[in-house]
């Protein structure tokens, strides 16, 4: 066996190995076997893991080829390189950008090449984490025909704050385990039974992912009696435009069982915080654009 082939399977070893203390993790905290599935997104989650460690080892050597070092806070100071001198011209200073490039514009085009390949969204993750929503829009297209994926722009998130009794169901089953539906069907209807309402006291956050194209539910997150829960969404109403979005058996995906909660809370926090940003830049270029015209 070569050396590139002894490096591969060093390679393969460790990641086998970092798989299967993974899943042994999960299941110990579950104190129940993982299924196939649940293994399969093991998998990914450490290829995922992997891949972005990866990415950052290349980040660091790019920066220690140019002279700059990778700290605890940011990889690049703020602002620019320096003030040109008060004796340059303007001639002189064009001709020098165009004709020189800083170390720090050079890693800064490296990253924008790096930007290409699949997994580097997580080079921002200072900027808020959003790998889990990632994962759960896969599984949910993984549920759809080729022809209805969606992609991100089509992930919506509604954010519930500050609630009102009448809201979240708490479902008690025979043996005792209690678990959460959100269904605006039932605002008016009278529950079934062992199923109440939860108070509105008790009621802290709620995050609903929903897939804006067919107005399905995707997943749901709240903080109810300040620990997380997973919220089953059977229905919600967005109040801002009025829109029903409805559970789809077929299709609907929950959340992954291999990820903490408080997790996959900041995360859908992050997602939604990302969603806010993308559309005050938009409604910002709107205007801006109406006052040129």
């Amino acid at each position: 066996m070569g050396i590139w082939e002894n490096i591969k399977a060093r390679r393969e070893a460790k990641k086998q190995q970092e798989i299967d203390e993974e899943i042994d993790r999960i299941e110990q905290n579950k104190g129940k076997r993982l299924n196939e599935k649940g293994k399969e997104r093991a998998t990914k989650k450490v290829e995922a893991k992997r891949t972005r460690r990866g990415i950052r080892n290349t980040i660091i050597a790019i920066l220690g080829s140019i002279g700059l070092t990778v700290g605890a806070q940011a990889l690049l100071p703020d602002g620019n390189e320096g003030k040109q001198p008060d004796n340059k011209t303007n001639i002189e200073m064009e001709n020098e950008s165009d004709t020189s490039t800083t170390k720090r514009d050079e890693y800064l085009q490296e990253l924008r090449d790096m930007s290409q390949y699949d997994g580097t969204e997580n080079l921002q993750e200072e900027l808020g984490d959003t790998h889990i929503v990632n994962e759960i829009l896969n599984m949910y297209n993984d549920n759809l025909l080729e022809q209805a994926k969606i992609d991100k722009d089509d992930l919506g998130i509604i954010f519930q704050d500050y609630v009102g009794e009448g809201h979240i169901i708490e479902k008690r089953s025979e043996d005792g385990e209690i678990s959460y539906i959100e269904d605006a069907s039932k605002v008016t209807k009278d529950l079934q039974a062992g199923e109440s309402w939860v108070e509105s006291n008790d009621i802290g956050h709620v995050y609903v992912l929903v897939d804006t194209e067919h107005n399905n539910t995707i997943a749901g997150i709240g903080l109810i009696n300040e620990q997380y829960h997973e919220i089953d969404v059977e229905q919600i109403r967005n109040l801002s435009n009025g829109t029903v979005y409805e559970k789809n058996n077929q299709t609907y995906v929950g959340l992954p069982e291999e990820y903490e909660l408080q997790d996959i809370d900041k995360n859908f926090s992050n997602y939604f915080q990302e969603r806010q940003v993308k559309v005050e830049a938009k409604e910002k270029a709107e205007e801006d654009n109406e006052m040129e015209h």
